[in-house]
């Protein structure tokens, strides 16, 4: 009895075409510096709807990559484990620690350009005051919110 390797999604034969695919992206994943390399996923969509004929590309499976990036929530792809994709700000990017400690973290945002900041309280209620109290008056003589001349 003879066996042939099949694909994840439908059980259609892996072809040769597939396997080199698979091994050129592993070559290139283990390039140095490879791991920066961050694309914009709109830009990425709309290079592929561009470039279909050449490339081979379905509509069906624009449709397909359309529907999943929608769904995905960074705009930015990078490499699966490449330190690029933290940059996007999940869990490592929290701000915890001490009232000073966190106001330096908000100071380094405010400097790199950051002008809004979505802040969640594990504490509730309790740590939204202290908050208030503690840090938001160091940021009260920094320059007028970009909102505040309209």
């Amino acid at each position: 009895m003879q066996t042939q390797p099949t694909t994840p999604f439908g059980r259609r034969p892996l072809s040769l075409a597939m396997v080199a695919s698979q091994a050129a992206t592993e070559a290139f994943r283990t390039k140095p510096n490879a791991a920066e390399s961050v694309v914009h996923k709109w830009r990425l969509f709309r290079a592929l709807t561009e470039a279909k004929e050449p490339l081979g590309v379905t509509d069906r499976a624009l449709s397909v990559l359309h529907a999943l990036l929608s769904f995905h929530q960074e705009t930015a792809l990078t490499l699966p484990g490449s330190d690029a994709k933290k940059a996007g700000g999940t869990e490592e990017h929290a701000l915890f620690g001490t009232p000073n400690q966190i106001r330096a973290m908000l100071e380094s945002l405010e400097q790199a350009g950051a002008h809004y900041v979505l802040l969640t309280f594990a504490g509730g209620m309790t740590q939204l005051q202290r908050f208030v109290r503690e840090i938001m008056p160091a940021f009260s003589s920094t320059a007028a919110a970009p909102w505040a001349a309209e």
